[in-house]
């Protein structure tokens, strides 16, 4: 994904929102975010999800791309666990995806 892109097109269907506004208004260093806009930076999860807030989003609205969603579309529940997924600490993230395999583990054992 082109995130600087991406944050480009929300400012701008926002009202031409300023570089300046949007790292001021998340609290966002301005560096992190011109890293982000001007030199292909990922931004981390927390950069994210304040740009989200920022916006009005959740991070699966950020992610929505018409064109892979038309075939790969992500059911209400799926874009619930995207939103809390995001929402967990690493360690957190690591332990679901353990007892996720489990689980899965156990039905293709049934």
């Amino acid at each position: 994904m082109d995130f600087a892109q991406k944050i480009r097109e929300l400012m701008q269907e926002n009202g031409n929102i300023t570089e300046y506004r949007l790292a001021k208004d998340s609290q966002i260093p301005a560096s992190t975010l011109a890293n982000i806009l001007h030199r292909d930076t990922a931004p981390t999860m927390f950069t994210l999800k304040e740009i989200c807030r920022f916006f009005h989003l959740t991070l699966s609205q950020f992610f929505f791309d018409p064109e892979t969603e038309t075939r790969y579309p992500l059911t209400e529940s799926q874009r619930r666990m995207v939103d809390k997924w995001a929402a967990l600490t690493p360690e957190q993230q690591r332990i679901l995806m353990e007892l996720i395999e489990y689980m899965q583990k156990q039905n293709d054992e049934a």
